[in-house]
């Protein structure tokens, strides 16, 4: 029984020992990225890491391990890694060089834009002129933008990814730069006149000119110019005409005086009698500088600008002549109630008796001339007035006496009051005398009072009594 047991214990480590070299040669064939050595010793294989009998995949691209260009992107594959040249490369005797894709027009830029090669790549970028990523660029309207730089008095012109500038009319300049045109002094070479027009090369460019009148006055201003018609003159200034001051009496001339238009102005004349400058005129007396013509019997008379003639006293005028007056009848301006008697070329008017005046106006005697009884008229209304006055002054008497009564009547009902109450105080007085048998003293009061008050008769009576008895008693 003891070597049927020793025998089964030697057939079980047989079993287990081929096992286990079974195990062995069977885990060793499944380790292809392992390398045995008897089937019994196994160590990982280049590109793999682990104890031998589990070996893994070394990526040798994620830990840098692996020797690609930098131009390369490292690719790991099974126990290795390769090397591919970047997109922009191509490989070239085991390395990657770069391709130029601006030379060899294998960018995608706009058309108006510039290429630029850069390591594996390109870098597009718009022209001047033009906005946009490179890839898509569009014109950039520098006028609209505000970012040309022509000058102030220039005009802006837009083009595909540029612009010009151009100096407005009236200036000069390259557009950047642009000066005022003087056209005043571009006026003066020619003598063109109204609505007519010229055209004058300034710099290269056709301006026009529009010329003045020539009664205008040119005024130059920031790119163009002004005319203005002179004095006496109206219009546009381009075309002009006179003003005729007199008629439109826009004039400055004497009232005495004469007005006389001409091309933009007039003059004043002092009309015939006035003498002066036309502004200022003053009458000539032609009376005193022997300047009349006047006959015998008559005297010159001054009148503003000229005179007269007029005949003397006791003559008349007659074809330009002064005639005499020949008898009282033909011109006589006596009153009826007048004689007329002729002198030598005149008459006198002397009233008839019994009249009164200066031969032209004569009243009979007795009678009021109207003189008189203008006279009498003023007397009867000076004694009017004085009646008035007298009624007018009595009445006004009469309101203030009245009104002096009335004031002194209130006064005295004013002050009476007080002497009745005075009155009163008098009588208590007398009582207390009479108490004290002072009759005599009591009298006395009343005798010298009883003037001003009306003492009742029954103390009178009682003073009386006392009295005759004090007289009885001293007896």
């Amino acid at each position: 029984m003891r070597c049927f047991g020793w025998l089964h214990c030697g057939i079980w480590i047989l079993i287990i020992t081929c096992g286990v070299f079974l195990s062995i040669e069977t885990d060793a064939e499944e380790r292809p990225n392992a390398s045995c050595f008897n089937n019994t010793v196994c160590f990982c294989n280049e590109g793999f890491s682990g104890n031998g009998f589990n070996c893994s995949d070394v990526d040798e691209c994620a830990s840098s391990a692996h020797q690609c260009n930098i131009s390369a992107n490292c690719i790991n594959t099974l126990g290795s890694y390769r090397c591919n040249c970047s997109a922009g490369f191509i490989a070239h005797d085991n390395s990657c060089i770069d391709v130029d894709e601006c030379a060899q027009k294998l960018h995608s830029c706009d058309a108006h834009a510039s290429c630029l090669n850069t390591a594996g790549s390109y870098n597009c970028s718009c022209h001047q002129g033009y906005t946009g990523d490179g890839f898509n660029c569009n014109d950039t309207d520098a006028c609209a933008s505000e970012v040309d730089k022509c000058h102030l008095n220039a005009t802006c012109l837009n083009y595909q990814g540029s612009f010009k500038c151009s100096c407005k009319a009236g200036f000069t300049g390259n557009g950047s730069n642009c000066e005022d045109v003087d056209e005043c002094l571009l006026n003066t070479d020619s003598g063109l006149t109204g609505n007519k027009s010229n055209y004058t090369d300034v710099n290269n460019s056709q301006t026009k000119i529009d010329k003045c009148h020539s009664d205008a006055t040119c005024t130059n201003t920031p790119g163009s110019f002004r005319c203005i018609c002179k004095t006496g003159y109206t219009g546009n200034g381009v075309d002009c005409a006179d003003i005729n001051e007199c008629e439109r009496e826009e004039h400055n001339c004497h009232v005495n005086s004469i007005c006389v238009n001409s091309n933009g102005s007039h003059s004043c004349i002092c009309s015939p009698g006035f003498n002066g400058n036309g502004l200022d005129c003053d009458d000539i007396n032609e009376c005193t500088q022997n300047g009349y013509h006047c006959g015998e019997n008559a005297k010159c008379l001054n009148t503003p600008g000229s005179y007269k003639c007029k005949c003397d006293k006791g003559f008349y005028e007659s074809r330009n002549s002064c005639q005499p007056h020949h008898n009282c009848v033909s011109s006589s301006d006596c009153s009826t109630n007048a004689n007329c008697t002729e002198l030598n070329g005149s008459y006198i008017c002397q009233c008839k008796s019994g009249f009164l005046g200066d031969g032209y106006n004569c009243t009979a005697e007795g009678r009021s001339t109207p003189k008189t009884a203008k006279a009498r008229v003023s007397k009867v209304q000076a004694q009017q007035q004085v009646i008035i006055g007298s009624v007018s002054g009595a009445v006004a008497f009469i309101i203030v006496a009245g009104i002096i009564i009335l004031f002194v009547r209130l006064k005295w009902k004013k002050e009476s009051k007080p002497m009745i109450r005075h009155a009163s105080t008098v009588m208590g007085h007398i009582d207390e005398i009479m108490m004290e048998e002072q009759t005599d003293k009591v009298l006395d009061c009343v005798s010298v009072r009883s003037s001003r008050f009306s003492i009742p008769s029954l103390h009178l009576s009682s003073l009386s009594i006392n009295r005759i008895h004090k007289e009885e008693g001293h007896l």
